[in-house]
């Protein structure tokens, strides 16, 4: 088992992606982790819509921005379209660390639980 201290935040995506879906359908993992982990996903979901509707209503601000509403219509698009990705990027990575963070404490307290731990006192 991986330490709990500074290698934490070395985890690849597709690492990520097995630790999830063992703690959601693998049959030793009880119901309060596998719960812990839903709850993560439903719980992060909120900043992905906030990042993109907020992309949105800033977006279409900065288009009918009286400074840019001057501007011929590409670069008018271009500026436009800028605070949208800067938002959506921030939903969508806002999402995917909270996301992780969740999982993460649910694995610990899985790993913990079942005494795998290679540093572990019992």
């Amino acid at each position: 088992m991986e330490p709990f201290g500074t290698d934490e935040r070395n985890w690849t995506h597709e690492e990520k992606d097995i630790i999830t879906r063992f703690l959601k359908y693998d049959k030793h993992v009880n119901l309060k982790t596998a719960e812990m982990v839903y709850s993560a996903e439903v719980e992060s979901a909120y900043f992905g819509k906030a990042g993109a509707l907020a992309g949105g209503v800033i977006s279409a601000l900065f288009f009918n921005f009286p400074i840019v509403r001057n501007l011929p219509i590409i670069r008018r698009s271009v500026i436009g379209v800028l605070p949208f990705l800067y938002c959506y990027t921030w939903g969508k990575n806002t999402q995917e660390e909270l996301r992780w963070l969740k999982t993460f404490a649910a694995y610990q307290r899985f790993v913990v639980y079942h005494g795998q731990h290679c540093k572990l006192w019992v």
